[in-house]
């Protein structure tokens, strides 16, 4: 039951991704040719953030996978989680069931996560604004990485720690 709610969960985030991201770069596109053709200023710099973050919400599993080699995990894997050892006999189950919709909630963090550092470029937000939408955009991001490696990130803190499943 979790491994199919945690894949129809992910395949819309995914979704909705190339959706947003597509209209995303469509309506920076054709705002930026209206506001030409009317004698306002266009900023360069602008349009190409919007599409920039338009393609990384498209390519949105790619960019998990990137983020995730950077913070030395691997690639991202969206298949059900079995971490916990068999001597925890049925709390193995739960534990794992567990593991396996936070990798989904982690998805949707890190799509989240892009969608609002995109909103900074949304007019009239002020610079303080702007600023705190891509903080708190890149610290939703890190954590949806970190909810999407949960067992990687476990084992390294597990090394780190020195802690053992017993």
């Amino acid at each position: 039951m979790a491994g199919e709610l945690k894949t129809s969960g992910i395949n819309l985030i995914l979704a909705l991704g190339v959706f947003v991201g597509l209209g995303g770069c469509i309506i920076a596109l054709v705002s930026t040719v209206i506001r030409s053709r009317s004698g306002k200023p266009v900023s360069g710099m602008k349009v190409v953030v919007a599409v920039v973050t338009g393609s990384a919400l498209i390519a949105l599993q790619q960019m998990m996978n990137k983020a995730a080699q950077t913070l030395g995990f691997g690639d991202v894997s969206f298949d059900a989680i079995a971490y916990a050892p068999d001597s925890l006999g049925y709390a193995k189950l739960s534990v794992d069931a567990v593991l396996t919709l936070l990798r989904a909630v982690g998805a949707l963090f890190f799509y989240m996560g892009v969608v609002r550092a995109r909103r900074a470029l949304v007019d009239g937000h002020t610079g303080l604004t702007a600023r705190q939408d891509i903080g708190t955009g890149m610290v939703m991001g890190i954590t949806g990485i970190l909810l999407l490696c949960n067992p990687q990130l476990l084992d390294a803190l597990q090394k780190t720690l020195g802690l053992t499943w017993n």
